[in-house]
C-alpha cells in the first residue's frame, strides 16, 4: 500500500529546533516532539501531526491547510495567524494558545480543549467545534457564522463582536459570557445556556 505521505518523520526528536519556512507539506510526524522549537511559516499542509507534543512551540503564519492533529498537545504556544482551513484538530490541546488572526474555516475541533487561548479575530465559519471547551478564551470579533458549537462550553468567554449568524449553538454554555454586539441572527439557541449574559447588547433575530 502506497503512504499518502512523501516523508516520515513519526516519533522524531525536534524540540528546541529552528524549521521555520521549511516545506514539510504532506509529511508523517505522528507523536513527534516539537516542543519549544520555531516553525514560523512553515509549511504543514496535508501532514499528519497527530498526537504531536508542541508546548511553547511558534506556528505562526504556518500553513497547515488541511493538516491532521487529532490528540496533539500545542498549549501555550503562538499559532498566529497560522492556516488551519479544513483541518482536523479534534481532542487536541490548545490551552492558553494564541491563535489571533488564525484561519480555522471549516475545521474540525470537536472535543478540543481550548480554554484561556486567545481567538480575537480568528475565521472559523463552518467550522466543527462540538463540545469544544472555550471556557475563558477571548474570541473577541472572531467569525463563527454556519459552525456547529453543539454543546459547546463558551463560558466567561469574551464573545464581544463575534458573528455567530446561522450557527449551531444547540445545548451550548453561554454563562457570564461577554456578548457585547455578538450577532446571533437565525443561531440555533435551543437549550443555550444564557445566564448572566447582558443580553440587550447583543443582536437577535
Amino acid at each position: 500500500m502506497v503512504s499518502r505521505y512523501s516523508r516520515d518523520y513519526s516519533e522524531a526528536d525536534v524540540s528546541s529546533e529552528d524549521h521555520s519556512l521549511v516545506d514539510f507539506s504532506k509529511c508523517n510526524f505522528k507523536r513527534a516532539d516539537f516542543t519549544n522549537s520555531e516553525f514560523v511559516g512553515t509549511n504543514f499542509s496535508q501532514s499528519n501531526l497527530s498526537e504531536v507534543f508542541a508546548q511553547e512551540s511558534d506556528f505562526s503564519g504556518a500553513d497547515l491547510t488541511g493538516a491532521i492533529l487529532i490528540s496533539s498537545v500545542l498549549r501555550g504556544s503562538d499559532m498566529i495567524k497560522t492556516n488551519l482551513t479544513k483541518s482536523n484538530l479534534s481532542n487536541a490541546d490548545f490551552e492558553m494558545t494564541n491563535l489571533t488572526n488564525a484561519i480555522l474555516i471549516r475545521a474540525n475541533l470537536s472535543d478540543a480543549d481550548l480554554h484561556n487561548s486567545i481567538l480575537k479575530n480568528a475565521k472559523l465559519s463552518d467550522a466543527k467545534l462540538l463540545r469544544i471547551n472555550l471556557e475563558k478564551a477571548n474570541l473577541n470579533g472572531a467569525q463563527l457564522d454556519g459552525a456547529d458549537l453543539t454543546g459547546a462550553n463558551l463560558s466567561f468567554c469574551n464573545l464581544e463582536y463575534v458573528d455567530f449568524t446561522n450557527a449551531n449553538l444547540k445545548n451550548a454554555n453561554l454563562t457570564g459570557a461577554k456578548i457585547s454586539g455578538t450577532d446571533f441572527k437565525n443561531a440555533n439557541l435551543e437549550n443555550t445556556q444564557l445566564k448572566d449574559t447582558n443580553k440587550k447588547d447583543a443582536f437577535w433575530d
